[in-house]
């Protein structure tokens, strides 16, 4: 508790000579309080920073009041790291607690993953994240920069089950929290069962062309701006991996008055059908999205219940997706989910770091 720079920081590579690498990493139930007040001139403030382990189990953790990033994961090695590969990577996210992170900076998430998978991030609680930018300047929404969750150039994240809640999500206001979930460039992304409370923002992504990205059985109650949003990258229609999409079984509540802006000429869609349609017309391999609830599907969301209503619509409705754990060298990795393109294409997803990532 009340430290300036951070709680914990374990490293990978650097200094002469490199250290060594860390094959297996346990961070359990430590309490972590008010980090990061003062950081050094070149940091952030975030709490615990782990940088390149191959397998890691981080859980149980309770993390309050901080001023930078609360977890801030790095799997496999880190960018710009060349010259081995890594044929297993293994990390391990879960009931993992963090409050009132990013009080004084922002581009970060609360919980944040970085480079290589698989990452299972489950069972965590993730709320009112900050990231204030400037009352002047909004990024889509609100003058906040900061996410409950960030995968940042992240591969293979399994994130199911979270918790991610706003206190504010008022558009004029400098206490607007922005968005539950924001990603940069990752590929083969899953989000599914997750309950997201009160943001602005549902996803922020920057662009969708890496696809064979699914979301999946989400409850998202309480949006003021738009529930999907991929921004434009120097991208042609035709390099957007529209085919390896999915959005089923989310529920929708107090919905935003924009649904998603998913495709490279940008088009906003405003309700439910217009975004429906879209994906059906893209050909995505799962597009019937969902249902809107008009009521609660919470029993006091403002009160942090998140537990199914009686009667809810989310009981029984969650998305069932297979999780598959992760080998050495994997070679081949194969869901057999129906191609809406050609029904004779299968989607490898295997996955390891080799030398050229």
């Amino acid at each position: 508790a009340e430290l300036d720079h951070a709680a914990m920081t374990i490293d990978e590579y650097g200094g002469t000579p490199p250290y060594g690498a860390i094959r297996k990493l346990d961070i359990l139930r430590n309490r972590v309080y008010r980090i990061g007040m003062r950081p050094d001139l070149p940091s952030h403030g975030h709490a615990v920073s782990v940088n390149g382990p191959e397998t890691a189990e981080i859980a149980g953790n309770t993390l309050d009041r901080i001023w930078g990033s609360a977890l801030f994961v790095f799997g496999g090695k880190p960018s710009g790291v060349g010259g081995r590969e890594v044929p297993l990577t293994r990390i391990l996210i879960h009931h993992n607690r963090v409050t009132d992170a990013l009080l004084t900076c922002n581009d970060w998430g609360a919980i944040e993953t970085w480079q290589g998978g698989p990452f299972y991030l489950y069972g965590n609680i993730s709320g009112n994240p900050g990231g204030f930018w400037n009352p002047s300047y909004t990024w889509g929404g609100s003058p906040r920069f900061g996410f409950a969750f960030y995968l940042d150039g992240s591969f293979k994240n399994y994130v199911f089950n979270n918790v991610a809640w706003g206190k504010n999500n008022t558009l004029t206001s400098p206490l607007c929290n922005l968005a539950a979930f924001q990603s940069v460039f990752g590929f083969q992304n899953v989000y599914f069962n997750n309950t997201v409370y009160k943001f602005a923002i549902g996803i922020r992504r920057d662009g969708e062309q890496t696809g064979r990205n699914a979301y999946l059985g989400n409850i998202w109650s309480d949006f003021s701006d738009i529930h999907y949003c991929y921004y434009q990258s120097n991208f042609s229609d035709s390099q957007y991996d529209y085919r390896n999409l999915a959005f089923a079984r989310n529920i929708y509540h107090l919905p935003a008055p924009k649904y998603a802006k998913f495709e490279a000429s940008g088009t906003t869609h405003t309700t439910f059908d217009s975004f429906r349609n879209a994906l059906t017309a893209r050909k995505t391999s799962a597009c019937s999205l969902g249902q809107v609830s008009t009521n609660t599907p919470m029993r006091d969301a403002p009160n942090h219940d998140f537990r199914p209503a009686d009667g809810s619509v989310a009981i029984n409705a969650g998305a069932r997706q297979f999780v598959p754990w992760a080998l050495h060298r994997m070679f081949g990795e194969w869901h057999f989910r129906l191609d809406n393109v050609d029904p004779c294409y299968i989607q490898d997803e295997n996955w390891f770091m080799t030398t050229a990532y």
